[in-house]
């Protein structure tokens, strides 16, 4: 099991290292697509949030997408025009540490603070992909790219763990809770790494 941990870590580490700067080769809508794949980091977020949103009532974790896509979209505007400025790395971790222990606490949020979750954690990623892209001419179409990879991802996540829940019902809360401490101690990992540098 600690084997398995470091080589994950081994393998986030190089990514979390690197801002979310795409190559000015690839353009528009596709770059957008990779701003939200990009990082080994982000995808974990992803997943983990999705597999919170799972843990919800449906006609809750539903609009988790949504609320994550908007806060993308407004962190992106906000970072590509230049209103916010740089957003430190170890801001992205804590989001990721928020969701991981969430779910190793088995806590079901109000509505309110999982779409609250879902935006703040959009936010910021979408202000540091934004915050690399201020150069850009292709703004709206990199937000396009954006929104629909985002929406598209977060809908399969959550999909798939609903799916999943079902199939593994009793022992969902220690699947659920394990995953969620294996999040907890890879955002820290990667949390004293930022700071370290």
């Amino acid at each position: 099991m600690r084997r398995g941990l470091l080589c994950l870590v081994a393998l986030l580490l190089p990514a979390a290292a690197h801002a979310h700067g795409v190559s000015p080769a690839i353009s528009g809508f596709y770059a957008g697509g990779m701003t939200v794949l990009i990082g080994p980091e982000d995808l974990l977020q992803w997943v983990a949030l999705g597999a919170f949103a799972a843990v919800h009532p449906p006609e809750q974790a539903g609009w988790v997408a949504e609320a994550l896509v908007a806060g993308l979209l407004a962190g992106f505007a906000a970072g590509s025009l230049g209103l916010v400025g740089p957003i430190p790395l170890w801001a992205g971790e804590a989001g990721l540490l928020a969701v991981g222990a969430l779910l190793v606490a088995g806590v079901c949020a109000p509505f309110p603070a999982l779409a609250g979750l879902a935006e703040a954690i959009g936010l910021l990623r979408g202000a540091h992909a934004g915050v690399d892209m201020t150069v850009r001419q292709d703004k709206l179409a990199l937000a396009g790219g954006i929104g629909i990879t985002a929406y598209l991802l977060m809908v399969v996540c959550i999909s798939t763990f609903v799916w999943l829940l079902r199939r593994i019902a009793p022992v969902r809360v220690v699947a659920f809770r394990t995953f969620g401490s294996w999040v907890v101690a890879i955002a820290l990992m990667l949390g004293a790494f930022e700071l370290a540098h």
